[in-house]
């Protein structure tokens, strides 16, 4: 009961109590945070499945199951105190896992803060000049990016149309190929 009553006032503590951005941005994002997330996302890569969509099945299938005995076994009142303290307990504990996990990157030094530039250079003009920038360099690494797959795919037959392509399961080779040599030029 202590722990659970430690985990609500630690969570609510972490919900209101101000953390100072550059200690959150040199301890948590550009620390803590980048180890834990190389590992949690090495360890996620190696199945096929979203581990979060596991993880939130089980913990609503259990609250689910919990909640249905405590209906039978205790005294509508009871059951609704206890129902209501483990959610609390479950809210807290996710909330506190969120912070850890990813929601500490909010609190970091804005980024208007980090990047240098000039606000008076922001313009309608400048951003559709950096659009078509982007785009060109964007396009100009296209084909050099997926030559060879362009290559192999036409080489193993597969621009068949009735085939599916190693692209996409909704499209077809003939399709990627001329959609990659229309970008391309």
């Amino acid at each position: 009961m202590k722990t659970r009553a430690a985990l609500v006032v630690i969570a609510l503590a972490a919900s209101v109590v101000p953390i100072s951005p550059a200690i959150v941005e040199r301890r948590y994002s550009t620390g803590a945070y980048l180890a834990l997330q190389a590992y949690l996302t090495a360890f996620s890569n190696r199945v096929p499945f979203s581990m979060f969509d596991v993880l939130l099945a089980v913990v609503l299938g259990g609250w689910v199951v919990t909640t249905m005995v405590d209906l039978r076994r205790y005294h509508w009142l009871r059951a609704l105190v206890t129902i209501a303290a483990r959610s609390i307990v479950l809210i807290t504990a996710s909330y506190l896992a969120f912070l850890v996990l990813w929601g500490l990157n909010y609190r970091r030094v804005p980024l208007a803060e980090k990047v240098q530039f000039d606000a008076a250079e922001v313009s309608a003009s400048a951003a559709r000049t950096l659009g078509r920038v982007a785009m060109e360099r964007t396009n100009a690494l296209y084909e050099p990016a997926h030559r060879s797959f362009l290559v192999d795919v036409h080489n193993s037959g597969q621009n068949d149309p009735r085939r599916p392509c190693p692209a996409g399961p909704s499209t077809r080779c003939s399709t990627s190929i001329f959609v990659a040599r229309r970008l391309t030029g």
